[in-house]
């Protein structure tokens, strides 16, 4: 079964055209004899002179901004000494390790680079052509600025406990939000985080890999222990640009039929349809006692005063316990004591809430989470929140009739939310109800502006209604829009245009 917001946020990358992986993977070594730069102010050029045509793969990681190569079977001649060939003023830096195993090991490059770098990874005959172009120096100069907020932290109460740990997702000031290029970077994180997916984001481009090869790049990138199953087997092809890692992941276990458990920073991952039972004498010595002086550094306080009935004093003593287990990522724990405080703090909807969004977003346990979020519903009609849970848990679980009920009543808040918005427009568009997607498009852009992602989503619904013309004006739109456009969805825009010149 697909998840409906895997499919709904890969629509951003179905312009994605492969940069690299041209050859079969066999396993022949990749030797780099020689290695030329062409270093200038603004851009870079590395090419990597090899024996044979490269395979390879390409990650972007954002926090601090790399552009990773990983060259299977790669190996450089002892004669090149790679830690002088770029100078410690260039705005490119470069650094070679090796990774892997000894059957399959990998060369791998690191580029760091400022943020808002383009770049194009090529491999021409036996060549790998790296090329970095600095951001605009405008932008540049710009960007320190924007995570210049401060550190001091708010004092943690027990209404920001049981909030939803996304932003943007239900209260605050949206029309603060989306006002510039930054901000609809932002935005798209929000959305993932909607869904649980804010991990660290990379841009991935595999071509026919395998999945041995593919999930060990993930080890890489999250630094958590992942099993894989001797059962798995094949290969796969994915470009995806600029997501978080665990996303790209659910894609591709979607794709390849796969599943995976995790626990105890451990992946486990195993063809669908099979069972994997995780030890259980481990999981009976872990203690849910509370510790004081940890709450008491946390500055997390609760108020307990004599007029409080006595259940909701423990309540609120288990929603601390529980937002320390949800902070250390340990969700399967966090979400049984934020059950525990439901039992004895039924009345409060702030608590079901957080269950649906952690059965939705976290543990991807739809039916759960689509249960607490009809609680909430049942005590406040009105909780559009708990109405997009509920709608993305019946999409999830393609229960198309009641996921649209959901959706409707998302987006009956004045004005209606982000997430509400652009969640129902995308469902609307899978459910090919073109017009409906359009129509909350527009309610999007009136109360929040257009951002990258509305206008692709247009031109890509006028292109699937068969109006080309519109689909060509949003495009010209979107190019002259100002907004950081990826390099592959500039170009495929460019080609699109000059066709129809």
């Amino acid at each position: 079964m697909k998840r409906f917001f895997s499919i709904t946020l890969a629509v951003l990358t179905c312009w994605a055209t492969p940069w690299a992986l041209s050859a079969q993977e066999d396993d022949q070594t990749y030797l780099i004899n020689s290695i030329q730069t062409n270093i200038g102010q603004s851009s870079f050029t590395m090419t990597f002179v090899g024996s044979r045509e490269p395979l390879f793969t390409v990650l972007e990681n954002f926090d601090p901004h790399r552009i990773i190569v990983n060259v299977a079977g790669g190996a450089i001649v002892d004669s090149i000494d790679t830690m002088g060939i770029v100078p410690p003023d260039s705005f490119v830096g470069f650094s070679v390790s090796n990774s892997g195993d000894s059957e399959s090991p990998l060369l791998r490059l690191e580029f760091s680079v400022p943020d808002l770098s383009s770049y194009d990874i090529q491999s021409v005959n036996n060549n790998l052509i790296v090329t970095i172009e600095a951001p605009d120096s405008s932008v540049a100069e710009q960007s320190p600025q924007a995570g210049a907020a401060s550190d001091s932290p708010d004092e943690i109460t027990i209404d920001s406990i049981i909030s939803d740990p996304q932003p943007g997702v239900g209260g605050g000031n949206l029309n603060q939000m989306n006002q510039s290029a930054s901000t609809a970077q932002s935005n798209l994180a929000d959305r993932f985080a909607l869904t649980g997916y804010d991990k660290e984001r990379i841009s991935v481009d595999f071509f026919k890999i395998d999945l041995h090869n593919v999930f060990r790049l993930f080890r890489q990138i999250s630094d958590k222990n992942i099993v894989v199953d001797e059962a798995v087997n094949g290969t796969i092809t994915i470009a995806l640009n600029d997501v978080p890692w665990d996303f790209a992941m659910d894609i591709i276990l979607n794709l390849a039929n796969l599943r995976k458990e995790e626990r105890y920073n451990t992946i486990v991952i195993f063809p669908a349809g099979r069972d994997f039972f995780w030890p259980e004498d481990a999981m009976d010595n872990l203690s849910f006692e509370a510790d004081t002086e940890v709450i008491e550094e946390e500055t997390i306080m609760i108020q307990e005063t004599a007029s409080l009935p006595p259940e909701v004093v423990q309540a609120k003593e288990l929603l601390v316990q529980a937002a320390r287990y949800e902070k250390s990522e340990d969700y399967e724990l966090s979400v049984q004591l934020y059950e525990q405080a439901f039992e004895l703090w039924p009345e409060n909807t702030k608590i079901s809430n957080k269950l649906a969004n952690l059965y939705l977003g976290r543990l991807n346990i739809n039916a759960r989470a689509l249960y607490y979020a009809k609680i909430t519903l049942n005590n406040d009609p009105g909780d559009t929140r708990a109405a997009l849970y509920a709608a993305i848990s019946s999409a999830n679980m393609n229960d198309i009739e009641n996921a649209t009920e959901f959706f409707t009543q998302s987006v009956s808040d004045i004005p209606p939310s982000e997430e509400a918005l652009i969640s129902y427009a995308a469902f609307s568009e899978i459910q090919q109800s073109f017009a409906l997607a359009l129509e909350l498009l527009d309610i999007f852009e009136n109360y929040y502006g257009a951002n990258l992602q509305t206008m692709i989503s247009k031109a890509r619904i006028y292109d699937k209604m068969g109006d080309e013309q519109r689909a060509l004006s949003q495009y010209r739109t979107l190019l002259a829009s100002g907004y950081s456009i990826p390099v592959n969805l500039r170009d495929y825009i460019q080609n699109r245009l000059a066709q129809n010149n």
